[in-house]
């Protein structure tokens, strides 16, 4: 970690990382291939909701509209590379 940022590494493959957003967040994909984003709030599991993927040398901000539930959305990626992601704001 470095101020709001968290550089992952995965060490194996598939390796998975788990973001809680709860504000802005950037992710950056700072090598390739392209990294695939999963989201979901009320669902049990992944898979029923992705963003477009994050191609390789980009980064994205993601976003939630403001509503009155209480309960985060949750973004899982599954990079082979580094990936960092960074709160905003």
């Amino acid at each position: 970690r470095t101020g709001g940022c968290l550089a992952y590494t995965p060490t194996s493959q598939p390796d998975r990382l788990q973001l809680r957003l709860q504000g802005p967040l950037e992710l950056i994909d700072p090598a390739g291939p392209a990294v695939r984003i999963l989201v979901r709030r009320f669902a049990g599991q992944f898979g029923a909701t992705a963003l477009p993927d994050l191609p390789p040398h980009h980064a994205l901000v993601i976003t939630a509209r403001a509503d009155a539930d209480p309960l985060s959305w949750q973004i899982l990626v599954s990079p082979s590379h580094q990936l960092i992601a960074c709160a905003l704001g």
